[in-house]
């Protein structure tokens, strides 16, 4: 949703006046992002539920992403009739850029 927010304050500093068609335009075309968050928030819920602690939680839904990652990776390899090294390569290195999206995360916090 912040993504969201921060491309319609965007396009408004480039002149896009704001608008129910803008703001619905600008959603719709992002949505699958915001979408892209409900396995590991699903995820985080249910680890806080079942009583981990926050922090352990939150390590739980990123490995679940990562193994989400590689499982796309795989199936993108599959798809595109890569042979048992190609798909190896392609979910090893998608989970990768996963793992590297988090510790850069951290390094700056």
């Amino acid at each position: 949703m912040a993504e969201r927010w921060s491309e319609l304050i965007a396009g408004h500093l480039h002149g896009e006046p704001f608008s129910w068609a803008y703001v619905r335009r600008v959603f719709v075309h992002g949505w699958p992002m915001v979408q892209a968050s409900y396995g590991p928030m699903l995820v985080l819920i249910i680890a806080k539920a079942f009583g981990a602690s926050t922090t352990t939680a939150i390590n739980i839904a990123l490995i679940a992403t990562i193994l989400l990652l590689a499982g796309l990776g795989l199936l993108v390899g599959v798809r595109a009739k890569l042979g048992p090294l190609g798909i190896t390569f392609s979910a090893g290195f998608v989970a990768f850029l996963g793992v590297l999206l988090i510790l850069l995360k951290a390094l700056l916090h």
